[in-house]
Order: C-alpha cells, then sequence, then structure tokens
C-alpha cells in the first residue's frame, strides 16, 4: 500500500485514476456514437431503445459473478483484461464499419455494447475493491472523492466531444481511437504494484466454489446490519434519479415553455452537480457523531430538490435544482461507498460492489423506461409529476432514516470490521 506520502504522491493510486480517466472518455464516446450508428441506419426510435435496453441486461445477470471474481482472483489483473476485452469488441466494431457491410452493422452495435456493459459488471466490483489495497483507511474519503471528480470530468469531455469527434472522423475511425484508448488504460493500469490481499491465501476461500461465493455475498449484505437497506436505498436512488434524462427536454420545451438553449444549460446542471458534490464530499468535514444522521440526510436532500423542481416555475431555479439533486446525490453514494470500503472486510469487497452494481444496473434502465412512459401519459402535468416522485423519494430517504442498523451503518468503525467472523458464521 503506497500511503506513506499521501494521495498526492500515490503512484499506484494515480495509475489507476489515469486508466479509469482515458477508459471512461472512451467510453462516453462509444456510447453516445452507439445510438448515433443505429439511428442513421435504421432510423428507428425502436431499434435505438432496443440496443440500450439490451445493453442494460448484464448488470442482472453478471452482476454477482463479477463480485465474485473480484474477490476469488487478482483484482489488478481483472481491470487490466477488462480493458484489454473492451479494446477488442471496440476494435471489432470498428472494423466491421471500415468493411461497410450494411447488415452486418446494427447488430455489431448490439453486441459490442452488451460485451462492453459485461465488462464493466467485472471491472467495477474489481476496481473498486481496489481502492483500500492502494490507499490507506484515512485516506479513502480524499481517493474516492478525487476518483469520482476525475471520472464526472472524463464524462463530460466524452460527452462534450462525441458528437464532434462523431462528424468530424465518421463513427469506423472513432471507434478505432476508442479501442486505443481501452489498451492505454490497460497499459497504465498493468504498472500498478499493488500487495496481494490478507485473504489470498485463505484455505476455506479457495474450495469455494464462484456459486457459493455468489450466495455468500447476498447473506453478507442482508446479515451486516444496515448494509442491505444503503444497497437498496443507492438502487432506488437511481431508480428515482434515472427519468431525469428522459423527462428534462419535454419539462424544458413543453411546461417551462422554454427554447432548445435551456436544454442545454439544464442538461448540464446534471454534469456541474455531479463534479460540484464529487468535490464536495472529500471537503465536508462531518463530525463522528452526527455522520449517522447528516450522511443519510443528503439522500433527504436529493429528493427535496426534485419537489421543489417541480414546484419551481422559473428556470434558473430549476437549474439550481438540477444541480443540487446531483450534487447531494453523488454526496451520498460516495459516502455510502467509503463506509462498506471501511467497515467491510476486504474478502467481501468484491461481491457487495457487484451486488451494488447489479441492485444500480437493473434500477437505472427501469427508471428511464418508467419516466418515458410517465411522459407520454402525463406530458401535460409533468410538473406535478416531478413534485409527486420528489415527495416519494423523500419519504423512502426518511423511511430509512428510521432504521437504527441504518443509521449506525454510516459510523465508521475504527478498530473492527462490521463484517466479523461471527457475524457470518
Amino acid at each position: 500500500m503506497n500511503n506513506e506520502n499521501g494521495i498526492s504522491k500515490n503512484k499506484n493510486f494515480f495509475l489507476l485514476v489515469q486508466g479509469m480517466f482515458v477508459s471512461v472518455f472512451g467510453a462516453q464516446c462509444y456510447f453516445i456514437a452507439e445510438s448515433l450508428v443505429v439511428k442513421h441506419h435504421t432510423e428507428s426510435g425502436v431499434m435505438v431503445g432496443i440496443t440500450l435496453a439490451l445493453s442494460a441486461i448484464p448488470y442482472l445477470i453478471f452482476g454477482t459473478l463479477g463480485g465474485a471474481f473480484a474477490d476469488r482472483y487478482n483484482r489488478k489483473n481483472i481491470i487490466v483484461w477488462c480493458d484489454v476485452i473492451s479494446a477488442l469488441a471496440v476494435l471489432s466494431l470498428a472494423f466491421a464499419l471500415f468493411l461497410d457491410i450494411d447488415f452486418l452493422v446494427v447488430p455489431s452495435v448490439i453486441l459490442a455494447g452488451i460485451t462492453l456493459n459485461i465488462v464493466m459488471c467485472f471491472f467495477n466490483p474489481a476496481s473498486r475493491a481496489m481502492m483500500p489495497m492502494l490507499v490507506d483507511k484515512s485516506q479513502l474519503l480524499k481517493a474516492n472523492s478525487l476518483f469520482r471528480t476525475l471520472k464526472n470530468i472524463s464524462e463530460v469531455l466524452g460527452q462534450s466531444c462525441a458528437g464532434f469527434l462523431y462528424t468530424l472522423l465518421g463513427p469506423a475511425m472513432l471507434f478505432f481511437i476508442n479501442g486505443i484508448t481501452y489498451l492505454s488504460s490497460a497499459a497504465s493500469e498493468s504498472r500498478i504494484k499493488v500487495a496481494s490481499p490478507e485473504h489470498a491465501a485463505d484455505e476455506v476461500q479457495g474450495k469455494q466454489g464462484l456459486g457459493a461465493q455468489i450466495k455468500e455475498g447476498f447473506s453478507i449484505a442482508a446479515k451486516v446490519p444496515g448494509l442491505l437497506a444503503v444497497i437498496i436505498a443507492l438502487g432506488l436512488m437511481d431508480l428515482f434519479l434515472a427519468p431525469l434524462m428522459t423527462f428534462l427536454p419535454f419539462f424544458v420545451e413543453n411546461s417551462l415553455g422554454l427554447s432548445t438553449y435551456w436544454f442545454g444549460i439544464m442538461f448540464a446542471a446534471l454534469s456541474v452537480g455531479a463534479v460540484l458534490g464529487s468535490s464536495l464530499s472529500g471537503l465536508i468535514k462531518i463530525p463522528e457523531r452526527i455522520a449517522p444522521v447528516l450522511i443519510p440526510a443528503f439522500l433527504v436532500g436529493t429528493g427535496l430538490s426534485r419537489l421543489f423542481m417541480g414546484l419551481s416555475g422559473s428556470p434558473w431555479l430549476v437549474f439550481v435544482c438540477i444541480l443540487m439533486e446531483t450534487a447531494t446525490a453523488v454526496i451520498f453514494s460516495i459516502r455510502a461507498e467509503v463506509i462498506i470500503q471501511s467497515n467491510v472486510e476486504s474478502k467481501y469487497h468484491g461481491r457487495v460492489f457487484g451486488l451494488l452494481g447489479m441492485v444500480m444496473g437493473v434500477f437505472t434502465p427501469i427508471g428511464m423506461a418508467l419516466g418515458g412512459v410517465l411522459v407520454d401519459l402525463a406530458q401535460d402535468r409533468l410538473a406535478d409529476y416531478i413534485t409527486g416522485s420528489g415527495i416519494a423519494l423523500t419519504l423512502i430517504a426518511v423511511s430509512f432514516m428510521l432504521s437504527r442498523n441504518y443509521r449506525q451503518f454510516f459510523k465508521v468503525k475504527k478498530d473492527e470490521s462490521v463484517q466479523n467472523d461471527e457475524a457470518i458464521a
């Protein structure tokens, strides 16, 4: 663990960040270009929707399996191979587009999208579980905050440049460059030096099959007081936040009567809020005695922001509400991840984060789909729907806070892990 000189001089941590930054930029370019390619080849909104929906299925099937892999095998090797496989998938798609065989294009895009999301089911839990192996426990909050901030910046840059690069280079060359970015990321991550975790030689762990480990992951989430509630809370948060991407253009243009220019400003609030939240998460000092109440309160703030968004008729107040909704949600999620990394034993990190990724990966497309249905059914009363969803999320967040186990989970254990052997027995 390289933490003697702090985060700023932790070479291994920044190699992980460097690899993440490059691959996230490429991934954002890919997912925007993916929709454009399918749209241009089919001119079908249904096909675009099917493509995006199929890409989300891997989270349901492989979410917990990826977590079990992260606890069973070398985490650094997992993230390196994930980027190599992603590179091969995208480069194959680029080759298919270079061939310009029309009937191969859409199937190739769908196959590449599914492959990338399968890979993410293994990459995400491995990278999250590796964080405590690279930095000291006392630096986890700062490390996660910096990691998420740079990830959000990379996403914004990728989203901003994707359309321009698609027009300038064409989809085939864009996907080719995207594949090279994945290889660059793998090269950066391969240089990380990390000690083997303490559980690597655990004979019981080695004798367990993957099925038994996956089952144990669910058992861990259920037995650690408050952990399952936190995972469900994060999933429900995504369920309520995801429709914003669907209904925002209708809300801005139809409900508020604003121009497309304002839609761009409102959309920017999502990115600004994400960067603001990840930055503030590492700067806000929360006294230990009030952390079990204040950290869950950020999710309440997310619900209240959505509520006031629906009630407000002012464009700039809506902008502030979107910004605050995103920022408070990011702060809550980062703090929750840090508590999981701190309080749960390292040998279970992969499975816990795999389960979290599965829940969030499933709830997000469901939320986007429900948002589309509600827009069609209640477009004239969209502001009322937004207000109602804010009330619902606020009540859900408050109801979770009434649970003592849920609150106490947000208290970092200094001397012992929440996940002790007696609790698992």
